[in-house]
């Protein structure tokens, strides 16, 4: 399936702020389909420019292609909603009785990257995405996630370790801001807030903290392994005559 979310612009602006009003964030993407991949459902997101301006990607969409890289998914940019059909058929040639068939040809290689996203080292959440997707094969994709993170992190400059750390700081700071924010609402409760006291239990979701949680851990796991490859190399250098 594919959806055509109209974002809204300067030439609609009234068909912008309604799309605001409900909660649409303008520059984020326009085009979504939704494809089976590796044995599990997942997003395919096109981010669409427009032809006629030269408009290109905006720091908002650039930052969300590299979170979904992140989360595993796969993302492209494409010149308009009029090419998104022929970026489907690539991934879903043939048609079964006017439904989609999805005969996606991904390589072990292709796998192991989209599990790993933009990570620079093997984490246990990649250890079991790579069973899931690959129950009967899951040796093979281990060791190429094993083998790309490894190839990453020895060809990545010092500059690019020192920015992946800040990526991962800053994208750690901000699951600790949401689990906090929770947090004090949970407890902020007074005697007198019967009110505050069910909206507050009725709205926090649970599984997005438990989310956050993990996303937080995996930043930090991550930064600490990268800082200990950034103090090898320095103890390298002043080892050497």
């Amino acid at each position: 399936m594919i959806y055509h979310v109209p974002k809204g612009g300067k030439r609609d602006a009234t068909t912008a702020k309604k799309l605001q009003g409900q909660g649409v964030t303008v520059g984020i993407p326009d085009i979504c389909i939704d494809l089976a991949r590796c044995g599990y459902f997942g997003t395919r997101i096109g981010f669409k420019l427009n032809r006629v301006h030269k408009s290109t990607v905006s720091p908002v969409q650039r930052e969300t292609l590299d979170h979904l890289s992140e989360a595993g998914f796969l993302a492209w940019v494409c010149v308009g909603f009029e090419d998104a059909p022929s970026h489907h058929r690539l991934f879903a040639p043939t048609q079964n009785r006017g439904h989609p068939v999805i005969t996606m040809q991904h390589t072990i290689h292709d796998i192991a990257a989209q599990i790993l996203g933009r990570s620079l080292v093997v984490l246990p959440s990649h250890l079991d995405k790579a069973h899931v997707a690959a129950p009967d094969n899951a040796q093979e994709l281990v060791d190429e996630i094993h083998a790309i993170a490894a190839l990453r992190m020895g060809t990545a400059t010092d500059d690019e370790l020192r920015r992946r750390c800040r990526v991962l700081e800053e994208q750690r700071s901000q699951c600790f801001v949401r689990i906090s924010t929770a947090q004090g609402l949970r407890s902020g409760r007074g005697q007198d807030d019967r009110f505050l006291s069910w909206k507050d239990s009725s709205t926090i979701d649970r599984a997005a903290q438990e989310k956050n949680q993990r996303d937080m851990s995996r930043a930090q796991s991550e930064k600490v392994l990268i800082i200990e490859e950034i103090d090898r190399r320095t103890n390298a250098q002043v080892a050497r005559p």
